[in-house]
């Protein structure tokens, strides 16, 4: 399951890769976090530094930042309300935000986090950041209830219509101690309502209790996730925790697993932990250690072996082994994470009892500020599996570098570089070997009240396989914008893209001109814009796309907005070759009735003409509407 998510990633990727203009991208830093330490129960603020580092100006009130929290194994959890950005940022720039997250009271120990922003028709998220969340502290003698629900409904002509419900109460009660319900589940017409998880727990000072789908069932190495009954008992500094469940939902193998650990003093916390199934053939044991040198500074690991007979009679056992480590640090300036894990070829998981082989994995990401104004963010990741093996042998690895340049009365700069590699070797069932770079380059000027902006992406692809490619495209922007009066701004982009085959030579060039007017027609109310894009190239082909748009600001989290698109074109140059026209109509509205309560309704028609008699072939109706209320 691993490595399919790894290579739908990689085709992802390339296919986003393909486009001639990178029009959204950004480069995501965590500049400090108030307070420096997390606790359950409390709140907790990330300012965040955004650099847009695409070729297209970020228009006030077209785009949303929020935050997705996932547990320590990187699966989902939650996610802060979705804020609206009332400011433009342009190639080049920084935009500079607060998010507010209300840390569950039942979350204890590590977490991971990405940055999200949301625009029309696609969303850009940063690579994850830790973090350390300390256990829920007493509150006073008094019931207190807290939660969230959230309800989503979609219909649309090409799927059927689906219901999703996602809930979570937890009871605060008295004595540091809480009681907790969490369950999700969909409805559709072709199918069953299901709960797709559903977990009851009790926690106190000594006892915690659990009944469902658990995620963190004893550690990442012996058994991450599980379905069953767990309890943990804490005497004095030390936590026994004893569970009867499965790996899989159909409890078809059940499975029996201990863990303990001791606090040996505030710095150093020691834990052994076993699991093996109901035959007695199949066993992980691990043993793992945290260290906190300082507040600021955390280490921690984890050594793991396995014990695999099979389910055949009489078949011979393989040992296997495992071990991971991982560091933190933070500080005014800086922000490091780093991980590094091993499995080898015959450790047995129970996770994914299917996946016997060898596998490794770093993974990196570096924030720092080296003065007010120059600040930079590194990020690598790197994943193998059948590292011993002549056979199927996978590699992918990412690495992205960003610098940014903010000095008063100069031009803002902004640097981004990105190396992807894919590979697997001849007899593996995917053949790559595949090689990605991109740079990208943008200069923002603000002279008085007109903004220039200049963008500059270079984007190489090199496929060393038997269908040998390599192909490069380099493309750049040029933007003026300019505020007419106070209500009206004209703004006029020119790009131009040029795609290179070195293989054959060939080599095709594309552009495009783009005149927009924003007009405010009530100041911090109503405001609407249009703008008219062709783009042609070499071989004669044209789209022309023109859009008009509506927002009205009901407040600065309140809107209603109203789009209307058109594009027209001929020959390769039209994503979809089938259609010569295209327009669509959305309607988007939200509406907060109190700070935690909020409804989204989003309803889009799509219709797509043939271009041999003009006539109606295609016409797409959907509808999206979402309710959240945290309380």
């Amino acid at each position: 399951m691993r490595k399919v998510l790894v290579l739908l990633l990689v085709f992802l990727v390339l296919c986003r890769a393909g486009f001639a203009f990178v029009e959204n991208s950004a480069m995501f830093r965590i500049i400090t976090t108030m307070p420096p330490s997390a606790q359950a129960g409390k709140e907790i603020i990330f300012e965040v530094g955004i650099t847009n580092t695409g070729t297209e100006i970020w228009v006030a009130g077209e785009y949303s930042v929020f935050l997705k929290v996932y547990d320590a194994n990187k699966s989902y959890l939650t996610e802060t309300d979705k804020t609206r950005q009332f400011e433009d940022i342009a190639p080049g720039e920084a935009l500079s935000i607060n998010i507010t997250f209300d840390i569950p009271a039942d979350y204890s120990g590590t977490y991971h986090y990405r940055v999200g922003m949301e625009f029309e028709k696609e969303a850009l998220f940063s690579h994850y950041f830790i973090l350390k969340v300390l256990p829920f502290a007493p509150l006073p003698e008094a019931k207190k209830w807290t939660g969230s629900i959230q309800i989503n409904y979609q219909d649309s002509q090409a799927i059927e219509p689906t219901t999703s419900l996602n809930l979570r109460l937890v009871n605060l009660l008295p004595g540091n101690s809480y009681l907790k319900l969490f369950t999700s589940g969909r409805s559709a017409p072709g199918i069953n309502p299901e709960l797709s998880n559903f977990l009851v727990s009790y926690h106190s000072r000594k006892l915690d209790l659990s009944a469902g789908d658990f995620a963190t069932g004893l550690s990442e190495l012996t058994l991450s996730r599980s379905r069953g009954v767990k309890v943990g008992i804490r005497l004095g500094e030390i936590d026994l925790v004893g569970l009867v469940g499965s790996s899989q939902k159909e409890f078809k193998d059940d499975l029996y697993g201990l863990g303990g650990s001791v606090d040996l003093n505030s710095n150093l916390t020691l834990g052994a932990n076993y699991v093996q199934d109901n035959n007695g053939q199949n066993s992980v044991a691990s043993l793992e250690a945290e260290f906190a040198l300082s507040p600021e500074i955390t280490l921690s690991g984890e050594y793991a072996w396995s014990n695999y007979e099979g389910e055949e009679i009489g078949s011979e056992a393989t040992i296997g082994n495992a071990f991971r480590m991982e560091a933190s640090t933070y500080s005014e300036k800086l922000n490091l994470n780093g991980s590094y894990q091993r499995r080898g070829d015959n450790f047995f998981s129970f996770t994914d009892p299917a996946f016997l082989n060898s596998q490794e994995e770093y993974d990196i990401s570096l924030d720092y500020s080296f003065t007010d104004y120059i600040s930079g963010a590194l990020y690598y990741n790197q994943y193998r599996e059948n590292l011993s093996q002549p056979g199927d042998i996978f590699r992918y690895s990412l690495i992205s570098a960003g610098l940014s340049f903010l000095f008063p009365r100069l031009p803002m700069l902004s640097i981004a570089y990105d190396v992807n590699e894919t590979f697997s070797n001849e007899e593996s069932e995917s053949l790559m070997n595949d090689t990605t770079n991109t740079l990208t380059i943008g200069v923002s000027y603000l002279i008085k009240k007109i903004r220039l902006s200049v963008g500059y992406i270079k984007w190489d692809y090199l496929d060393k396989t038997k269908f040998l490619a390599d192909q490069t495209t380099t493309s750049d922007v040029y933007e003026i914008s300019i505020p007419w009066t106070e209500r009206l701004n004209l703004s006029l982009s020119y790009g131009s893209s040029t795609d290179k085959d070195q293989a054959t030579l060939n080599k095709a060039t594309r552009t495009y001109i783009t005149p927009k007017l924003r007009y405010t027609i009530i100041p911090g109310k109503f405001t609407s814009s249009i703008g008219h894009t062709i783009r042609e190239d070499t071989r004669g082909d044209e789209k022309q796309t023109t859009n008009l748009n509506f927002s009205y600001y009901l407040s600065k989290k309140d809107i209603l907005s109203l789009g209307y698109s058109q594009t027209h074109g001929n020959g390769l140059i039209l994503q979809d070759t089938n259609f010569s026209n295209i327009w669509n109509a959305h309607l988007t509205y939200s509406y907060n009735f109190t700070k935690n309560q909020s409804l989204a309704l989003d309803y889009t028609l799509v219709n797509q003409d043939k271009p041999s008699n003009n006539s109606l072939v295609s016409q797409n109706q959907t509808i999206y509407l979402s309710y959240k209320n945290s309380f």
